[in-house]
């Protein structure tokens, strides 16, 4: 309640790696846990999952982050605001820095990562290739 509002605001705009989030996450989780009474081992898919399957719902710092990459980059690519354009420009370069002639989006991002910098958008790649999702992006420059 006090802790969450206070980490989600500049999130969308970081592109912390899922470790970093989660040593930022664990002194809170760990006072949380021991508070609701449960082990400080339990397992993340308990603590994390849907109430539904048994979890306690709980959110999870990386996902929120990378849940608000998306909603960034859809929404300013969406408006085509100078945002958009700047996101696009970025987009370009990086589809100039991997070399392929494939949008980088539907690339393995895990063959790639050794030789691109870590950034807002390989942080989203890397996300959406984690959960074999594809970002379709119309303006994009393809060599």
């Amino acid at each position: 309640m006090y802790l969450r509002p206070r980490l989600i605001f500049p999130l969308p705009c970081s592109s912390l790696t899922q470790s970093q989030c989660r040593s930022i996450q664990a002194p809170a989780l760990s006072a949380l846990l021991s508070k609701l009474h449960l082990n400080r081992h339990t397992p993340h898919a308990v603590v994390f999952g849907p109430l539904r399957y048994g979890g306690l719902c709980l959110p999870d710092l990386y996902t929120d982050q990378s849940y608000g990459q998306l909603k960034l980059l859809l929404g300013h690519l969406g408006k085509k605001d100078e945002d958009g354009t700047l996101i696009l420009i970025a987009i370009s370069y990086l589809q100039l820095h991997t070399g392929s002639a494939t949008p980088f989006f539907k690339l393995p991002y895990p063959y790639y990562a050794k030789w691109i910098d870590n950034n807002w958008l390989t942080s989203i790649w890397k996300y959406t290739g984690q959960l074999h999702l594809t970002i379709e992006v119309d303006d994009h420059w393809l060599p």
